[in-house]
């Protein structure tokens, strides 16, 4: 399900796990003769067992289905994995088609006071909190620690999942760890939020240029919560893949200079794969032992190290408030890919 609803990802998937794909695929298809090979059964057999053993595959499925619906949501990691996407795929489309979810909560608190005229929630892409550090003429965010004393580190969080659909759809809906489930399809919205606080909304997507189905959204997102949005900006591919942070930099430095209370939700393109696209090519880092390391740190140098700095330096702070944290991190293994 998931790949599915990133299949606009496809094209850059295919760029960095190229090589691994061709002996994927040929595997597969070594695999699909070795099942699609008639068995020797004797005719026989072959007759009594026609009608009934197409539905023997489908078994698996529906008990799979009954678990994941009886622990509501969860439990198909361990079971099976040729079934396991099937039975949640099932679900799913019974999910969509019966039209079960709750109408979303109202805001109910009052804010007191604003606490700040403008509030920024920056969500960078794929950044592992152990390549963002505070510590003076670290090789990787030295800007950044450069500029510590205006900054509170709170330390490494844990992603509400390994995929930015998830992490970003439980940051916009307000979901809360204690009863994960319910909250996510019922908790009022970040964007709802924000206006009972008196707040015009912001909403910048840095990677809307890869989307290539006209109107398609990202992370969840439905033409509903869209048009909640006061103002929504999705860069297209004419900007180049090292530049986006920079345009959204740009628009966030816009919207706060008007003056009135704003909040910004921005997605930013960070050090998306493939990590050789997320900085120039002529841009120059020391950290990292092997290749694909100098490439991911290059990206977080470039797309976060420097755009943030920036954006600290570029925005008047005495009144705003900037929150900053990623959807998820990299897991890098010795000859793996991540």
């Amino acid at each position: 399900l998931t790949f599915w609803t990133v299949r606009h990802e496809a094209h850059r998937a295919s760029e960095f796990y190229s090589d691994a794909i061709w002996w994927s695929v040929a595997v597969a298809i070594l695999g699909v003769i070795a099942i699609a090979m008639p068995p020797s059964l004797p005719q026989l057999a072959t007759r009594k067992n026609r009608y009934w053993s197409p539905l023997v595959p489908m078994l698996p499925i529906v008990l799979i289905a009954g678990v994941v619906i009886y622990r509501e949501g969860k439990g198909s990691d361990a079971l099976p994995k040729q079934f396991s996407p099937l039975s949640l795929a099932a679900i799913a489309a019974y999910k969509v088609n019966s039209g079960t979810f709750p109408e979303r909560e109202i805001v109910s608190m009052t804010p007191e006071r604003k606490q700040a005229r403008a509030i920024v929630l920056l969500v960078d892409e794929s950044i592992r909190s152990d390549f963002v550090s505070l510590e003076p003429r670290n090789p990787v965010t030295p800007q950044l620690a450069e500029r510590r004393s205006r900054l509170i580190d709170f330390g490494p969080a844990v992603s509400g999942s390994n995929c930015s659909l998830q992490s970003n759809a439980l940051l916009r809906f307000m979901a809360y760890p204690r009863d994960l489930i319910q909250s996510v399809k019922a908790s009022p919205t970040v964007w709802q939020y924000a206006k009972r606080a008196g707040y015009r909304t912001v909403f910048i997507d840095a990677q809307a240029g890869f989307v290539t189905v006209y109107g398609k959204l990202q992370n969840y997102m439905t033409p509903a919560e869209a048009i909640t949005i006061d103002q929504f900006y999705k860069l297209d591919n004419a900007i180049r893949t090292h530049d986006l942070d920079d345009e959204l930099v740009n628009i966030v430095l816009k919207e706060m200079s008007v003056g009135d209370s704003v909040f910004i939700y921005a997605n930013k393109n960070g050090a998306h794969f493939p990590y050789s696209d997320g900085s120039p090519a002529e841009f120059a880092s020391d950290a990292g032992t092997s290749e694909t390391l100098q490439s991911y740190a290059k990206a977080v140098r470039w797309s976060t190290d420097r755009t943030l700095s920036r954006l600290i330096d570029g925005a008047d702070w005495g009144d705003a408030t900037m929150i900053y944290t990623s959807d998820h991190g990299q897991n890098f293994s010795v000859g793996r890919l991540t």
